[in-house]
């Protein structure tokens, strides 16, 4: 409002459900308001100014603003049909279909003319598409049109010579298509990507600077834990492609140098569990804009600096979290019957205000409920708390029923929301929580894993990796593939690390492979559950090990119990 004021329009990029009354900007650009007409709606808020970057890159093209129309004309047994898409920016703007008998109309007596009128005309093949015309309408039409494909073989000669039905059953994009492609489709599809190779051609730099982009696109889709579907998939598949490809982005390279990840095969699991914590860690200390200058230096120094000082943030996010859980360890298990199993919720002035959303988090996981953590402003004046759900509570619509005027601000989304209000109305908010219990409803809790597939010893082989890598990358609503094994001798096993909870190493002999599992936490169950030379039943992932240059595949143990087969 106070740009608007200055008279500076203002663009809002977002992600967010939106509020009931969205500001009064020139122009919103977020695939969850109402009609926005983006077909995927679960991308994070890095991709939406990704989007805003991409479409400021294709207005300085010579094919910005100019309106075009594809055609195609496929023939039926004993009619043709006509599909016409009219698109400006590379978007679909209007598109008419119609079919008709040979001679049994005139063209005037369509709507062709008038969805026609000013556009540039562009067919697949004008030979083919003439003749097929001239036999619908007669020779007394005659239609202005250029032949696209010698043109976009220029840029893509596989297209060459081929039809667009073929060239529709070949149609990667149509994997990302909830129905079915048509020709005209795939013409549109091959129309855009030819549009943006031409323009690389011209704007080199336009290319570089976008695969530097989409490595920060793919690490928010993963950070801000978008399921990782449909677009999301081609951004961090893109975005990892890029890294192991050696042409890591300026400071994620140094970052990533400093979690022991340089010179290995980098996963969408790698940047969720080393480097994501370490960029958010700056925020949550309250420090956000020291993952900024890491990101946009042109110094290598400085970007050393920050990635080493980031990395100490991160250990001091640790420490906070800890505590955090220590001074509500007490409070969450009361809470769960005082809201009925169906919420926990803590509330202390010593939990750090950047872990809130962390906290939250590590509390749904532990209960199973959604879960509220609420710390103070420094002059006690302001809650401000994070929310994560789960069970199918939206976050968003719960906060929404304390009314308009009972926050400072909230926001976020189905699973996780922010939210502030003053101090005094803490106990209004528990209160009001107290009196929707009745109406809040949470999906039966499910505790079966899903199991992909099920593996006898001899399939347990270094090769598993190959097939892994094919259902990469995994992340939210794509879980790692998830195998059991029964009866697989244990060869060996020893206990790791000096903490309280130790963990468990154990080596199964799989028949030509001897194959290593860590089995985290579990070192209590060696000689007690099971001792080497007995055979087990093993739920669990495979992961890459890296040690002294060498790639090995080893398990991770998610379950595991004597098996009842005997040999």
């Amino acid at each position: 409002d106070h740009a608007n004021e200055l008279g500076i329009d203002v663009i809002v990029t977002d992600h967010h459900n939106p509020p009931e009354i969205l500001p009064a900007a020139a122009v919103i650009v977020d695939p969850k308001t109402k009609d926005s007409g983006y077909p995927f709606t679960d991308i994070s808020g890095a991709a939406v100014a990704f989007k805003l970057v991409s479409a400021l890159r294709f207005s300085r093209t010579e094919l910005y603003g100019q309106d075009f129309c594809l055609m195609h004309v496929k023939p039926g047994k004993d009619s043709y049909t006509v599909d016409c898409l009219k698109i400006r920016n590379l978007v679909k703007k209007a598109r008419h279909t119609f079919s008709a008998v040979p001679g049994s109309t005139s063209v005037y007596n369509t709507k062709l003319p008038d969805f026609l009128s000013g556009q540039q005309i562009f067919v697949w093949n004008e030979k083919e598409t003439k003749a097929r015309l001239r036999e619908l309408f007669g020779t007394g039409v005659e239609f202005q049109m250029l032949d696209m494909q010698p043109e976009i073989a220029k840029q893509l000669p596989f297209v060459l010579g081929k039809s667009l039905e073929e060239l529709r059953t070949i149609s990667k994009i149509a994997r990302y298509s909830d129905s079915p492609l048509t020709e005209l489709d795939s013409f549109y599809n091959l129309f855009v990507t030819f549009a943006e190779k031409s323009a690389e051609k011209i704007f080199p730099k336009h290319k570089i600077d976008s695969e530097n982009d989409l490595q920060l696109v793919a690490v928010a889709a993963l950070a801000d834990i978008m399921p990782l579907k449909n677009e999301n998939r081609i951004f961090v598949k893109t975005g990892l492609a890029a890294m192991n490809a050696g042409k890591i982005r300026k400071g994620l390279a140094e970052l990533i140098a400093r979690s022991d990840l340089a010179g290995k095969k980098i996963t969408s699991t790698d940047l969720s569990w080393k480097i994501i914590p370490s960029l958010n860690a700056a925020g949550r200390m309250g420090q956000s804009t020291v993952s900024l200058e890491l990101l946009i230096s042109e110094s290598p120094q400085e970007r050393n600096q920050k990635a080493a000082q980031i990395q100490e943030m991160n250990e001091q996010r640790k420490m906070f979290v800890a505590d955090g859980e220590s001074y509500t360890a007490r409070q969450a298990e009361e809470s769960l019957a005082r809201f009925q199993n169906k919420l926990c919720i803590v509330q202390d002035a010593r939990i750090n205000r950047g872990i809130t959303g962390i906290l939250a988090s590590k509390l749904m996981q532990k209960y199973n409920v959604p879960a509220i953590a609420i710390t103070f402003s420094e002059d006690k004046t302001v809650a401000v708390g994070s929310m994560r759900s789960c069970r199918n509570l939206i976050a968003t619509d719960f906060l929404d029923n304390f009314g308009t005027d009972f926050f400072l601000n909230h926001g976020g989304h189905n699973a996780a929301a922010g939210f502030s209000f003053n101090a005094g109305k803490l106990d209004d908010f528990i209160q009001k929580i107290q009196s929707m219990l009745p109406e809040i409803t949470l999906d039966e809790e499910n505790d079966s894993l899903d199991i992909d597939a099920e593996l006898p010893a001899d399939y347990i082989t270094p090769e598993l990796l190959t097939l892994i890598d094919k259902f990469e990358p995994f992340g939210e609503e794509n879980p790692e593939l998830r195998f059991i094994s029964k009866n697989l001798a244990v060869s060996d096993a020893v206990i790791l690390g000096k903490t309280e909870r130790q963990h468990l190493k154990i080596m199964f002999d799989c028949g030509k492979y001897k194959f290593p599992a860590l089995f985290w936490g579990e070192a209590a169950r060696l000689n007690n559950d099971f001792s080497v030379k007995d055979r087990l039943d093993v739920i669990f992932n495979v992961t890459r090990n890296y040690y002294n240059g060498t790639i090995t595949p080893q398990m991770i143990l998610l379950d595991a119990q004597k098996s009842s087969v005997s040999e």
